[in-house]
């Protein structure tokens, strides 16, 4: 005991030093044991652990499987510095309780959740992971969401586990469907006993993802949002999302991206240096030891991925497979071109899982609309700009079919914020006939004289520019 006593004061004495983060969490740990450990010496004329006769009523409580973190999909070392660094501070310190990461598809939010997590489980501060995938079955979603928090957090804390079966004992809240009550009974009110020290960190990876029509894992985030300072003070939110239309709002509200309880990053924000480090860094991890891909080739790699990881696996992907199928593989010009042909089947896959364009009235309503951005080109078009040249001209509304494609697009959620794709692949993909040789593809995009000169008139019409080239058309 009295060793005990000793080591933790030494390692107090390093935390007063400025010590890092990692340091602090196993001064937490220790504390808690040490306490305890004296709870039991002290009470050694007690029964020292008995059953909860109710432990099985957890299983009551629905629980989302396969949604923990893969480590596989962590960050590169040496990767996504600055973001992780903002989150570790964060969580160092007594403040905002909910750190909000917002960025397009194939940013590297789900690599920066990852590796997070994976640092605070192994310091045992890892209350839950729930992650979803963009190809994943997101019904039931929002029923689930909280239920399963609560059933990861009873691992690392036995007061919050506690007192959550005494709450549950009331058996008619144990699959109560509303997300409200959830949160409250769930999470809110076992955390509030806790005894724990130092940070638990709870982490919900695309949280847009598969959500269901009214957006009720968005809602599940606003319950967060505004509830989160009736949470214990060491217990921590880490969410990324694409910029659904409801979190823009929030965003846009706050001039420095912060609410009280809640800090907003962007995926934005980062630096383009770093980002073109960063995906550099992943060429090189995914290329190394293939003939020809030398600096000079892995800077042209970097130019064409756009700064998107999601292009930077496709292309990597094409450049292995060619290698372990010929054997002998080397760098030539036409190898980019061939790479990029596997763009054409992922932007397929992403068009293909979205069910409104299984209704051939609402495929030739998107046609349309991404006719009119291709023959925009360069020249900033909103949605509302759209929406109002294409009401009379297509069957869906505007909004409803860019928040189809929105892992595809920036400017989808603001109405005043030029549309632009995320990868400008996207409309080649659109302009070509065929997705590989052989293979015709359906959302194909042509545009006619007429359809040309329309738009160009419009264009003109709303002051977007007095001349179009031709150039600018293409």
């Amino acid at each position: 005991m009295d060793r005990f006593q000793k080591n933790l004061d030494n390692i107090k004495k390093e935390v007063a030093e400025n010590v890092s983060l990692q340091t602090n969490i196993a001064v937490s740990r220790l504390t808690d044991e040490l306490s305890s450990l004296r709870q039991h010496i002290g009470d050694k004329d007690t029964v020292q652990h008995v059953t909860n006769p109710i432990l099985g009523s957890l299983d009551d409580m629905p629980y989302a499987r396969g949604l923990g973190y893969d480590p596989n999909k962590g960050a590169l070392p040496g990767t996504h510095r600055t973001i992780i660094n903002q989150i570790h501070d964060w969580i160092s310190k007594d403040s905002e309780r909910v750190f909000l990461l917002l960025g397009q598809a194939g940013t590297g939010k789900t690599a920066i959740a990852t590796t997070v997590a994976q640092f605070f489980d192994s310091q045992k501060r890892l209350g839950s992971f729930v992650g979803f995938c963009e190809d994943g079955d997101g019904r039931d979603a929002s029923k689930t969401l909280f239920s399963t928090i609560a059933r990861n957090l009873v691992n690392i804390d036995e007061k919050f586990q506690d007192n959550l079966l005494d709450i549950i004992r009331d058996r008619s809240l144990r699959t109560i469907p509303i997300m409200a009550i959830q949160f409250e009974h769930f999470i809110v009110k076992p955390s509030r006993a806790s005894e724990i020290i130092g940070p638990v960190l709870i982490i919900i990876d695309g949280l847009d993802e598969n959500d269901e029509p009214g957006g009720q894992l968005v809602s599940a985030l606003t319950l967060i949002m505004e509830h989160s300072s009736s949470l214990a003070r060491n217990y921590r939110f880490l969410i990324t999302s694409r910029l659904h239309k409801r979190i823009q709002a929030w965003y846009d509200s706050l001039s420095d991206g912060s609410h009280a309880n809640v800090l907003c990053k962007r995926m934005e924000e980062v630096s383009w240096a770093e980002i073109t480090d960063d995906v550099k860094t992943y060429f090189a991890s995914q290329l190394s030891g293939i003939a020809g891909i030398d600096d000079s080739w892995q800077s042209l790699l970097v130019e064409r991925a756009e700064g998107h990881f999601q292009s930077a696996k496709v292309i990597c992907d094409y450049i292995k497979d060619r290698n372990d199928c010929c054997g002998d593989f080397s760098a030539d010009s036409n190898v980019l071109n061939e790479s990029l042909r596997n763009m054409n089947i992922y932007f397929n896959e992403i068009l293909t899982r979205e069910p409104m364009f299984g209704n051939p009235q609402h495929l030739l309503s998107f046609k349309v609309i991404m006719a009119t951005l291709i023959t925009a080109g360069s020249f900033p078009v909103t949605v509302k700009d759209l929406q109002s040249f294409l009401s009379n001209r297509v069957l869906c509304q505007v909004p409803k079919v860019m928040l189809s494609v929105q892992s595809l697009f920036s400017g989808v959620h603001d109405l005043s914020t030029p549309v632009r794709p995320v990868h400008t692949f996207f409309f080649t993909f659109l302009k070509s006939p065929s997705i590989v040789p052989g293979q015709e593809n359906r959302f194909h995009v042509e545009i006619s004289e007429i359809s040309r000169q329309a738009v160009e008139d419009w264009l003109v019409s709303i002051g977007k520019t007095q001349t179009l080239g031709i150039n600018d058309l293409e």
